[in-house]
Formats: structure tokens, sequence, C-alpha cells
């Protein structure tokens, strides 16, 4: 599908040191992921360049927001939600279904409801975008989280962010810090410690398990042997 124009023609003056001014000019869609096009203006001098143009992933929206949300300095803020994951796949799916349709419809009727699936689609894309930089709007609003470093990395950096997903050291760290942000106190812990014990417990007893799997075949072998020498003898 070829990129669509999302800009709205909003003016583009100012050109004050406060200036930060984030849209997304355009977007792809492909099959598995749509790729979004996140233009910048600013006259912030945090910032490397006045003006940027970034590609980004819907997972780099959810990086950014993840980190505004784990950064203690903005305990007590509100941070806007994260843009929902693209999903076309009931209107790709209804396409799909036209497809295989076609031989039982007029060419007229074919056509009609074509069109009517191919709007409903574009439409469906264009609200998704707009929640995308609706979320980087909100961002560039405040007068805090427009100054995170991370949130400058997601419009200045041009290449990869690399974005993967926690590792299991960095999940528990964030459920500890979730307990201490909601006040659960010493219960809430204790009660966290215990299912990590028990999933200790049940990980050292599953290797065991398998300790156990490889050693009987020897064993087997061994007491076959015995056996046998005590036939002989």
């Amino acid at each position: 599908m070829d990129p669509v124009d999302l800009s709205d023609g909003r003016s583009e003056g100012g050109s004050s040191s406060s200036l930060l001014q984030v849209d997304i000019s355009d977007a792809l869609s492909e099959r598995t992921w749509v790729k979004f096009t996140v233009h910048t203006r600013t006259g912030m001098p945090e910032f490397s360049r006045g003006e940027a143009s970034v590609i980004r992933l819907h997972e780099e929206f959810i990086w950014l927001h993840d980190t505004l949300c784990e950064n203690p300095d903005y305990d007590g803020y509100v941070i806007p939600p994260a843009p929902p994951r693209p999903d076309f796949d009931s209107s790709r799916e209804k396409l799909r279904r036209l497809g295989d349709a076609e031989g039982n419809l007029t060419k007229e009727e074919f056509n009609k409801m074509k069109q009517e699936l191919e709007a409903e689609y574009l439409a469906t894309f264009k609200k998704t975008v707009a929640m995308h930089e609706t979320f980087l709007c909100r961002l560039a609003a405040h007068p805090v989280f427009r100054r995170d470093a991370n949130l400058r990395v997601f419009l200045e950096y041009e290449k990869d962010l690399s974005v993967r997903g926690k590792n299991k050291k960095e999940k528990l760290a964030g459920i500890f810090s979730s307990f201490q942000k909601t006040g659960q106190g010493w219960l809430g812990l204790l009660l966290l410690l215990l299912i990590i014990i028990i999933i200790i417990l049940v990980q050292v007893q599953a290797d065991i398990v398998h300790v156990n799997c490889d050693l009987l075949p020897s064993c087997c072998t061994l007491e076959s042997r015995i056996f046998h020498h005590r036939i002989l003898a």
C-alpha cells in the first residue's frame, strides 16, 4: 500500500526556544506492521537540530511509554496512555472473502463492495495513526515530559531503536517497583517473595527430574551388566 499523507495543513509558524511541534506526516501499512514517519520541529536547545524526520514502529511507541512509566522522577504525573496496537485483520479478512466471492458477484456489485471495504480500511488506518500522533503531541505539550531524554531519542535518532522485550530480571524489578509505588507494603512484598520461591522450587524440581531421566538409561545398563555377571559367576 502506498504511503498515506496525514498532514492537515497546520501552521508551522513560531521559532521560540520552547517550540516543540510533532506530527506524523505519513505512514506505510505493511502486512505485519505500520511504519510511522514522525516529523519534529523544535527550537529547544536540548535537541541537536531544529527539524527531524524518523521512521518508527508501534513497538517503539510502547517502549517510549514504558520508559516514562518506569521513571521514578515522574511519580505523581499522569502519563498519556499508550496508543493501541494497529489491527487491520478484520478489514483484510473481509477483502480476502470478497476476493473469494468475486465469481459469484456482478462486476458492479464487486467494485461497489470493494470500494466500501477499502474506505473502511483507510478510515481504520487513519484513526490508528491519529491515536499514535495524539500520544506524541500530548508528550510534546507537557511541561515536564517534553524535556525527557528518551523522548528526544525517539524523535531524533534516525536508526532503529532495537526495542526488545524485558528479561525476567527486569520484569521482577518492575513488579517490585509497582508494589512500592502503589504502597501495598510488606504484606504484598512477602506474598511476591513467596510466589518467586515457589517458582524457583518448581524449576529446581523440574531440573532434578530432567537429570534423573538422563541417568535412567545408564543405571538400567549398569544393572543389566551386574545381573549378567552374577549369572555367569
